[in-house]
This record gives structure tokens, sequence and C-alpha cells, in this order.
């Protein structure tokens, strides 16, 4: 009777391994396989008949979304607050996100072609691909973006642009927000609010831009374009080079709004120069200011040349 048991035991140990070993199996399977969607009209994320594969089920994060892969011009929009998806391939017509409504891409965002995506909720994607204006980007929602690069045509976009790691390509300015951890500067800064940014030949900003870190100016001069630059309370500049005609802050010579601003605590009796003067081509005239604090309350110190001699 005890050999029996223990072999019982045995047995029942072994299929209860085998039933481990497939259950495990079956979960991987489920994280690591997600299905591949299709689009196949125009429809709602939910709807059903939308997708070539399953046209019952909605998709899930394990799974990749095709809008008009080898297809006709069709448009997705997406219309619940909670879509998700791994990897999404616009490659013909058009996304659109609904007010309220959101979408997540777990992995991989691309546009090509001649493409366009609509926000006007909320998309978050892990990494963007877009590589030349035929990509279009319009709405007023918020776009989050993880990594990537984002080069495409952002005209139509009055929203918020978050980018917490990746590269923009600013080839000309647009009327949009942006929240970014690193910049690092080339022709245009768009406006907006920057943990970190460097800036190293001449550019010119798009809007408001603010600092809460650190603005590392090596070399150039930022044309002000009429917006306003604020250095916010504990915020740094770094320069490797000294402050001059080809190194400064450079407003319009008719500027009558706009102002770069120096925030933080002063002790009494410091004092700093703010690089500022007029663009005027390719003879900028500087009229650097040197304030003298006579506080030790936290102060801002706002200033921008006029045209009276300086």
């Amino acid at each position: 009777m005890v050999m029996k048991k223990s072999a019982l035991n045995f047995g029942i140990g072994r299929v209860a391994q085998k039933l481990l070993f497939l259950a495990g199996f079956m979960l991987v399977a489920n994280v690591v396989w997600g299905a591949t969607y299709t689009l196949l009209g125009n429809y709602n994320w939910g709807d059903r008949g939308a997708w070539q594969n399953n046209r019952t089920i909605t998709p899930t994060n394990n799974d990749n979304i095709r809008v008009n892969h080898n297809r006709p011009t069709y448009t997705l929009t997406i219309n619940v607050a909670d879509a998700q998806c791994n990897d999404f391939e616009l490659s013909r017509g058009a996304v659109i996100i609904n007010q309220d409504c959101s979408l997540l891409v777990n992995g991989n965002f691309t546009m090509s072609n001649t493409t366009t995506l609509t926000v006007n909720g909320t998309i978050r994607i892990h990494s963007i691909s877009t590589t030349s204006t035929n990509q279009t980007i319009n709405g007023s929602g918020t776009i989050i973006i993880d990594g990537g690069t984002l080069n495409c045509n952002l005209s139509g976009f009055s929203g918020t642009l978050v980018m917490t790691n990746g590269t923009i390509n600013v080839s000309q300015c647009y009327d949009y927000n942006v929240q970014m951890t690193n910049y690092t500067a080339t022709t245009r800064i768009p406006g907006g609010t920057y943990k970190n940014l460097t800036v190293s030949n001449n550019v010119e900003l798009c809007g408001d831009v603010t600092v809460t870190e650190k603005l590392t100016w090596n070399s150039g001069r930022i044309r002000m374009r009429n917006h306003s630059f604020t250095i916010e309370k504990n915020a740094t500049i770094e320069s490797s080079n000294a402050f001059d005609d080809s190194h400064m802050f450079a407003f319009e010579e008719d500027a009558t709004t706009g102002f770069v601003t120096i925030k933080g605590d002063f002790s009494d009796g410091s004092s700093f120069t703010i690089p500022v003067g007029n663009y005027s081509g390719t003879s900028p005239s500087g009229r650097f200011v040197t304030i003298t604090s006579t506080t030790t309350a936290e102060s801002s110190f706002s200033v921008r040349p006029t045209n009276s001699p300086a």
C-alpha cells in the first residue's frame, strides 16, 4: 500500500508539472504573441467588423494595428477612453482621437507616406517614427512621447506636446506648447517648458520659453521674436564662452513685447548681468544690463532693450 501511494503521488506530481508547464506556456504565449489587426474601412475603434483578423473583438495592449496597410484610404476614429495596442502602423489615411478619448501605444508608432493624425484627446507613445512633412499632426489635445524621432508637419496642432525622451525636428514655428526634459536646439525653440535646454548656435524662439533646471548656452544668439524667456528659481545658466554681440538674447529693434526674466533668491548686494541686445541682421547690438539686488527676498528681474540710445 505504501508503494502504491508513493506511485500515485508520483503520478499526480508528473501530471501537475505538465499542467503547470502548459499553463506557463499559454501565459507566455499570450503576453508575447499579440494578433495583428488591419483596418477594413472607416470605423470606430470598437466597431464590430472593423478589423480583418477578428471582426468580433476589440484589440488589446498586446495586439498590433495596421491602418490602411496596402488598402484604400480609410479613417480610424478612437472613440473610447482606454484604447491600447502594442505597435501601430499608419501608412495611409488618417487616425482621429476624439476629445476625452485616449490611445496608449506600448510599442512603436510609425507614420509613413501621406498620413494624418488628429489628436483632440490624448495619445501616449513609447517610441515614434515620422519621416517627413507628408505626415501631419493636427488637433488641440495632448501628445506624450517617450522616445523616437518626431519629424512631421505640426502646423495644425495647437495642443500640448510632452517629450520625456527622443528628438523633435522643428522645420518652422508652430502654435503648440512643448514640455521636454532635454532639448538641444539647432534652429528653433518651440514655446514651452524645458528642464534642460542646450544652445550652441543661432536659434530663434517660436513662443514663450521657460527653463526649470539648466540652460547650457555655449555660443550663438537667441532671437526673441517678441516672445519671453524665463529662467526659473534654482535654474542655472552655464556657458563656456563670454557673452558678446554674437552671444546674447537678441530682440527685434521695434520690439514692444517679450522679456528676459531671471527668478530666484538674491542676497543683498549681489549682482549679475543679463546679456540682451537688439537684433538687426548682420549688425546686432548688445545692451547688456547689470542688476544689483537690494533684497534678500525671492525676486524676479525682467529686461528688454528699447530703441533709445544705450
